[in-house]
């Protein structure tokens, strides 16, 4: 049991960590929401990989949460 909640404890924590780190964040970074081309409110962050973060937002057109994957490529990269 107190492996799980190690688990547990750690996941939350990767996951606080990420999201400080993130652009898009949501209101503990800017208090203030974000907003993704007029249409999706960024909540939390969900995950973060090698080059992309999905974040819990919420839908405005539709009234519904989705998840929103955001890649991230640097300009110095070649093709």
């Amino acid at each position: 049991m107190l492996d799980k909640e190690k688990c547990q404890y750690l996941l939350e924590y990767k996951r606080q960590r990420d999201e400080e780190q993130s652009k898009y964040c949501g209101i503990s970074r800017q208090k203030s929401f974000t907003v993704l081309s007029d249409r999706y409110l960024v909540l939390s962050v969900l995950g973060k990989g090698g080059f992309s973060e999905v974040y819990k937002a919420f839908d405005i057109e539709m009234c519904r949460e989705v998840a929103c994957k955001i890649h991230s490529f640097d300009d110095s990269w070649s093709d």
